[in-house]
């Protein structure tokens, strides 16, 4: 390829991306001070309501986790004697 040739795709090239970012959605109109009240208030109860979900997965999945930690330490400690029973 010739060296104008070269230039004129990177400048084609340049225009076509050029172009293709500046499509889009336009900006939102700003909410009114009601409308963003209101927009807080929902996403406060919102996060209350995930809030409280959250918690009370917790405490049910409490109980097993507790559990899940005990057996792990047991293994772990019979694992300890069995390796010391050996060294013997």
């Amino acid at each position: 390829m010739q060296k104008g040739t070269i230039h004129s795709i990177l400048i084609i090239a340049v225009v076509v991306l050029l172009g293709f970012s500046s499509c889009g959605e336009r900006p939102h109109d700003p909410l009114t001070r009601a409308q963003r009240e209101l927009k807080d208030s929902l996403i406060t109860e919102g996060l209350k309501q995930e809030a409280a979900l959250q918690d009370s997965l917790c405490i049910l999945q409490e109980d097993s986790l507790i559990q899940h930690f005990y057996d792990s330490l047991l293994i772990d400690r019979l694992e300890e004697i069995e390796k010391l029973r050996r060294r013997r």
